[in-house]
């Protein structure tokens, strides 16, 4: 299929201009990946100077590129990334959180099955038909760059029984009743003018957007 969006799994019609790494499906998804994606951007960009290198792997962490925080390796992969010791190990929204809960990895590590996850079919077997989330906890931002599934089967996403809709299934509100599926605004979770309604991938401007004309954020990790 390509390369998949980091931040949702579906089709990426564009890239980050600044490392050339990351891909997106849509501009929202990649604003609001860029707070925990330009650290590790910048140092992509100043490795690909003619004389520059990245740092050594023990240095920053691999999912945000910090390296003003404590770092760990991860009980599954064995890669660096950072961790708040002063926090529940748990904390939402922490890079070990993330990739202890969203990566095909730890859930590999966690069932014991053997061998590389990347090509684990006890893995695929454990997601059953669900191809859209096998795509996304194998393919999204919280996966270590180059672990990731080489060539991620393509998915039928899912359609809203009202307004046939296409819903991104891990960036919104929808739900489900049988075979029946509404997206949030036919359900009602969204009142008028709240929410972010629009097509994933399916924007008039294709082209690819520089990282850095999106307005930086806080570093939140």
């Amino acid at each position: 299929m390509g390369h998949p969006c980091v931040v949702c799994a579906h089709p990426a019609k564009r890239r980050c201009r600044g490392c050339q790494k990351a891909h997106y499906c849509c501009s929202q998804h990649q604003k609001s990946a860029w707070p925990k994606h330009k650290q590790l951007c910048e140092l992509y960009q100043a490795a690909a100077q003619a004389s520059g290198s990245m740092p050594p792997r023990n240095t920053y962490c691999g999912l945000c590129g910090a390296q003003d925080r404590p770092l760990r390796k991860t009980r599954c992969c064995r890669q660096v990334l950072c961790y708040d010791p002063d926090a529940f190990c748990a904390e939402k929204g922490t890079c070990m959180y993330n990739h202890d809960r969203y990566t095909l990895c730890d859930g590999h590590y966690e069932r014991a099955c053997g061998g590389d996850w990347r090509t684990c079919t006890k893995c695929k077997e454990y997601m059953g038909h669900d191809l859209e989330s096998y795509v996304y906890y194998g393919t999204n931002s919280f996966n270590f760059p180059g672990l990731t599934l080489a060539d991620p089967p393509r998915f039928r996403p899912k359609k809203c029984n009202e307004c046939r809709r296409k819903i991104v299934k891990y960036t919104e509100g929808w739900s489900s009743l049988g075979d029946t599926v509404t997206c949030a605004w036919c359900a009602g979770f969204y009142n008028e003018g709240q929410g972010e309604y629009y097509e994933s991938g399916e924007e008039e401007d294709p082209e690819v957007v520089d990282a850095d004309a999106v307005e930086p954020e806080p570093v939140v990790v």
